[in-house]
């Protein structure tokens, strides 16, 4: 699958001399599980395209950059807005994640969270979800 993928391609990218982990700076040589589900599910980790765009417009957030900014190569800033909302920005840094992998990540999660009952307004997201995944075009979501 798509996260055994991204797993390979993060063992390259570390191989290539890139640094993750550790906590103070101090490199650890190893990626943790927990750091593995950080990165994948952290939108600063995910190479965001119109597909993640859509995502967070789906959720309600502020979009702050167009769609165009939205390339595929850089990750992604959650800040909050003065009112209590929050707003997605494109960072100058670039992702780790694909965003396919990424949004299956984010899938799963929500499916997970809509089992496990959590209160009604994380449900009308899970919906408003479920809608927007029925309507991408070239994305498998099976497991």
């Amino acid at each position: 699958g798509s996260v055994c993928c991204f797993i390979k391609q993060t063992e390259h990218y570390f191989i290539q001399g890139h640094q993750y982990g550790g906590r103070n700076g101090q490199f650890s040589g190893n990626l943790s599980v927990a750091e593995l589900s950080q990165m994948l599910s952290n939108p600063l980790y995910v190479r965001a395209d119109k597909n993640v765009y859509a995502y967070f417009q789906t959720l309600g957030f502020e979009i702050i950059d167009d769609v165009e900014s939205y390339d595929g190569v850089h990750g992604i800033f959650i800040h909050d807005n003065a009112d209590g909302g929050k707003y997605v920005k494109v960072g100058y840094h670039e992702g780790l994640v694909d965003a396919e992998t990424w949004i299956r990540v984010q899938d799963k999660k929500a499916r997970s969270i809509w089992h496990k009952g959590f209160h009604f307004a994380r449900n009308i997201r899970f919906h408003n979800w479920m809608k927007f995944l029925a309507n991408l075009p070239n994305i498998d979501f099976t497991y």
